[in-house]
């Protein structure tokens, strides 16, 4: 965990992404390694799950429960994780939205940059397909958006 490591490392800083949910679990949906944590492997760990979003709550229904839907609430997770870690990491936490990433490439690279005390400019600005940022619209049906929806 990430306190762990801090007590350890007491230096250290952390980069966390946000993504657009629906985007997430479009891209969740289409590789296989993300699939397997809720397809085969959530029974291999305890409940409740942080990692996956399974409480003592949800975790008689999970597995009835649409891809769509198990995605979103990882990613659900991963926001409420986010969102601890920026309270409790502050200033040693630098949070990137993807979105931003894409579309404000290099600005966002010169504030990591900063983050990181690295000189302005050392990062190499990458090749962005910038469309891929709304290609989950056509990714995801009417009702796994809905599914998603319930979820985050």
């Amino acid at each position: 965990m990430s306190e762990d490591l801090l007590n350890v490392f007491s230096d250290a800083l952390f980069i966390g992404i946000q993504r657009n949910p629906y985007a997430a679990v479009a891209s969740m949906l289409k590789h296989h390694g993300a699939c397997s944590w809720y397809k085969e492997r959530w029974k291999e760990y305890p409940i409740p799950n942080s990692f996956l979003g399974i409480t003592k709550t949800n975790a008689i229904q999970y597995e009835s429960i649409s891809n769509a839907s198990k995605s979103a609430l990882r990613w659900k997770s991963h926001k409420v994780r986010m969102n601890q870690l920026g309270s409790l990491l502050k200033s040693k936490l630098h949070i990137i939205q993807y979105e931003n990433l894409i579309v404000n490439t290099e600005d966002e690279l010169l504030k990591l940059e900063k983050f990181l005390s690295l000189n302005p400019k050392s990062i190499p600005i990458p090749i962005i397909k910038i469309e891929s940022l709304d290609r989950w619209k056509s990714e995801l049906t009417v009702e796994m958006k809905e599914q998603i929806y319930k979820y985050v």
